[in-house]
Parts: structure tokens; C-alpha cells; sequence
């Protein structure tokens, strides 16, 4: 790594043969302009030791510890020879210190090429990716009686699945627009009206029964709206993604091992295999910081 890497090993004090980071006495200092920098170099101080994230180790728990005016995480990790260790590591300089979100072209960037080959897959999953969920193909959506029938879980899931629904009809997103006229109630089911404005023929309206997706509160035409604007850029649709997957991961979601699938595709699409796993790796170390706050 350079020196001008912000995330270089040299700014951890890693010359000094002391800082072990086996006891809290001798913990290793993380310097970092802000967290998501800080939670990778976390990553990479551990890499640096035991190998590639998901190969050589896994991370068993992390914890966040208070001592006087300092702030200490505590990771136990899970080397592949079966053997557990505990790292303390000093993150007082950056602890608090966060950016919106991680920015994926530069977290892709600060890979470093000598990384172990990885293996994208999904744990558990014998190299299988689930099938996605689709919208039901009985009705055209075209009136009331016909709403297309969607069965994702959240409001998010609902827009993306209309928005892919759309796709199938329209072609690529850059050949058409999309405009939430309506979000409504009717007879206990809730709907959705879409206006699609294609570059060539005609607009034309969608209905979509959303009723599984209902979130109460949420149900409304600005929200979607802009939702549908998230998913129609691709950069943003990405960012989302691997959050939520990686949050349904870390909290043990029912639907984890589909939307993490549905994320190891799309990261793959867009980076080569060692970047990919990095990307989702930060991910995952993000939100578990996260969730001790």
C-alpha cells in the first residue's frame, strides 16, 4: 500500500512490537479520518495477520468497551484452523465519526492485489443462487380486477418488484419513466396505480395489489416514488442492496439467504471476484459495528 492510503498499516503503529492487540495493555491503535474507513482498516489489520476475510479466519463476535477516555473493539475471530483468538484494537480516534455510506468505487479501489483468489458464494448454499421473486403473470395490471400481484414482504421489495415487473413489459429502464399516480385501499387489499411513459407509443397504467408489502405509515405516493428513483439508479439500487442484505444477514432475517444471493450477484456483476468479497465483507463488519450502537 502507498503511503498516501489513508487505510496504510504504517498509521497503526504496526512497527511497534508491542502492540500485539492480544491484551487491552497492548491494544492496536486503528487511526482513521472516520468509521467506515476505520471498520475496514479493522478488517485489514486482522487480514494482515491471518490471511483473506472468509478463508484464513471468520469473525465469531465484536464488541465495543469503554475504559476511562478510551474506546476498544474487542474481536474474537475464527481462524480455519479451528482455533479462536482475541484482538483489541484502540479505535477512540474515529469512534463516532461517520460518513453517510461507504463509497463503493473507493472501497473497491483500496483492495490489495495480493489478496488470496476469493470464492464468492453463499454460505450454506452449495453454489446455488435462489430463484428470485417474480410478480404473479395471471393478471395484466392493466384494470383493478387485473392488478399484478406482488409478494415481496416491505415496501421496498414491493417497488423493485414492480419496477422489475415493468422491465419485463417496457425493456431496459433508460426506455421508460414511471409515475406513482395513486397508493390506495380498497376492501382490505392495497394498491398501487403506476403511470408508465415509455420513450415510444403511448402511456400506459399499471395496478399492483401490494397488500403483502404493506407497511402501514409508508403506504404513500412520495415515498414510492422516490424509491422508485433509487431503484432506477443503478448505484443507489447497489448501495441499498448490500445494505439490506447485509443487515438481514447479521440479524438472521428470514429472507437473508435470498437478498444475500440476490447481492453476491449484482457486487459480482460490477467488480472482479476479490473486490466483490470485499465490498460485502465491509459491509457485513459495518453493520455489525452498527448494531452495538
Amino acid at each position: 500500500m502507498s503511503e498516501s492510503n489513508p487505510r496504510d498499516l504504517t498509521r497503526q503503529d504496526s512497527d511497534d512490537s508491542r502492540r500485539d492487540g492480544l491484551s487491552i495493555e497492548t491494544a492496536i491503535v486503528i487511526r482513521a479520518e472516520h468509521a467506515s474507513i476505520g471498520v475496514a482498516m479493522e478488517y485489514d489489520t486482522v487480514t494482515a495477520r491471518h490471511g483473506a476475510y472468509g478463508e484464513a479466519w471468520t469473525l465469531a463476535s465484536q464488541r465495543l468497551r469503554l475504559m476511562e477516555d478510551r474506546r476498544y473493539d474487542i474481536l474474537r475471530i475464527l481462524l480455519k484452523t479451528g482455533e479462536e483468538v482475541t484482538y483489541f484494537l484502540d479505535i477512540t480516534e474515529w469512534y463516532g465519526k461517520d460518513e453517510s455510506q461507504p463509497n463503493l468505487a473507493e472501497i473497491a479501489a483500496w483492495i490489495d492485489d495480493d489478496d488470496a483468489d476469493w470464492n464468492i458464494q453463499v454460505e450454506n448454499d452449495e453454489g446455488a443462487l435462489p430463484p428470485q421473486a417474480s410478480a404473479d403473470r395471471q393478471g395484466d395490471g392493466h384494470s383493478l380486477e387485473t392488478a399484478v400481484v406482488i409478494h415481496a414482504q416491505t415496501i421496498w421489495s414491493s417497488v423493485c418488484e414492480e419496477c422489475d415487473f415493468l422491465i419485463l413489459k417496457h425493456g431496459p429502464l433508460a426506455d421508460w419513466t414511471a409515475e406513482f399516480q395513486a397508493c390506495f385501499s380498497r376492501n382490505a387489499r392495497h394498491y398501487d396505480r403506476i403511470e408508465v411513459i415509455p420513450r415510444q407509443g403511448e402511456p400506459q397504467t399499471y395496478y399492483f395489489d401490494v397488500t403483502k408489502g404493506y407497511e402501514d405509515g409508508l403506504h404513500e405516493v412520495s415515498m414510492k416514488q422516490g424509491l422508485m428513483r433509487t431503484r432506477r439508479n443503478p448505484g443507489a439500487y447497489l448501495r441499498v442492496m448490500i445494505d439490506t442484505a447485509a443487515t438481514a444477514r447479521v440479524f438472521r432475517e428470514p429472507e437473508a439467504a435470498a437478498l444475500w444471493a440476490e447481492a453476491v450477484a449484482l457486487v459480482n456483476e460490477q467488480f472482479e471476484r476479490r473486490q466483490a468479497r470485499r465490498v460485502l465483507a465491509d459491509a457485513l463488519l459495518t453493520t455489525r459495528r452498527l448494531m452495538r450502537e
